[in-house]
């Protein structure tokens, strides 16, 4: 039987790839900050500002105290940061 290009098993079967069980292979979740976030020189809270903007209305004042909170001048940290986000 003429098998095609780049197939090497059987259609529906992966029993001839004998590489044992993952049953005890647990998935881990590691909680870190977002590059955005780790690298600001400013330390601010880019990943909630973004999540409030994101909704719109109400959300973009929200995002702006927040970011007001962090930084006091983002016109002028926006003319000198190097955005290394």
């Amino acid at each position: 039987m003429e098998k095609p290009f780049a197939i090497t098993l059987d259609v529906g079967s992966s029993l001839a790839n004998k590489t044992g069980s993952w049953r005890t292979e647990r998935a881990v979740y590691t909680d870190r900050l977002p590059p955005c976030n780790h690298g600001c020189p400013a330390g601010e809270n880019i990943q909630q500002w973004l999540y409030d903007a994101e909704e719109g209305g109400d959300g973009y004042e929200r995002a702006w105290r927040q970011i007001m909170l962090d930084n006091p001048f983002p016109a002028i940290m926006g003319r000198v940061c190097y955005h290394p986000c």
